[in-house]
């Protein structure tokens, strides 16, 4: 079976698939700065580079636009909560873990999963 929970997206609100959320967000952080530093330094070297000032603003406003769509979809992501917790007493330098649960997924569901998400609940000052 192919189906993945990496490649469809959880119920609740819009959110990239994994995948894709990756590659948006490396064409938002890297390639469209990138490459509006690249037009617009060679629109100073070389004097026949047209409208770099058009160019350069038209790829500001699609980072702005798909860090719009990144700031959503993260959101939306962090807002369905985690699949488990992991109970941590934490005592000085120490830390000891005492649970591990996944009470919101299913074993079916765990088996078509490449990762889980944990919420980590920490107790200051507890030693187990």
């Amino acid at each position: 079976m192919t189906d993945s929970n990496e490649n469809t997206p959880p119920t609740g609100g819009f959110v990239l698939p994994a995948k894709y959320y990756e590659f948006v967000k490396w064409f938002v952080l890297i390639f469209l700065p990138g490459l509006s530093s690249f037009y617009y330094g060679l629109s100073l070297i070389w004097e026949g580079v047209p409208a770099a000032g058009q160019v350069v603003g038209t790829l500001a406003l699609l980072a702005t636009f798909l860090g719009l769509i990144l700031g959503v979809s993260n959101r939306n992501f962090k807002a369905q909560g985690a699949d488990g917790y992991l109970n941590a007493a934490i005592d000085g330098d120490n830390v000891v873990f005492s649970r591990i649960a996944l009470p919101n997924i299913t074993a079916e569901e765990l088996t078509r999963k490449k990762s889980v998400t944990i919420q980590v609940n920490p107790t200051f000052g507890a030693s187990q």
